[in-house]
């Protein structure tokens, strides 16, 4: 079921007060659920983005060792050495 279904069906009907609440708790269990669903999606998205910022992060700082600077700048954002990581700002 995609949003816009579960949107749908939690307002297909009569006004709240009419639905029945075996209804409304099937309509909210739906929406948990699918709540459930999108974050888990978004939760493998993340690590993998995550992962491969870690890795260009990994290349910044050995740049940065390599060539002794706390900073570089570039055209499109400035990466700082932060400790043992570095970070672009």
């Amino acid at each position: 079921m995609n949003e816009d279904q579960v949107v749908e069906e939690a307002n297909a009907g009569a006004a709240p007060e009419e639905v029945a609440l075996d209804q409304m708790v099937k309509v909210y269990i739906k929406i948990r659920d699918h709540l459930r669903e999108l974050q888990k999606e978004f939760a493998e998205k993340e690590e993998v983005l995550l992962a491969q910022m870690k890795a260009i992060e990994d290349h910044f700082l050995e740049k940065c060792k390599g060539i002794g600077a706390s900073n570089i700048k570039t055209k499109h954002g400035t990466i700082i050495r932060a400790g043992e990581g570095c970070r672009v700002a």
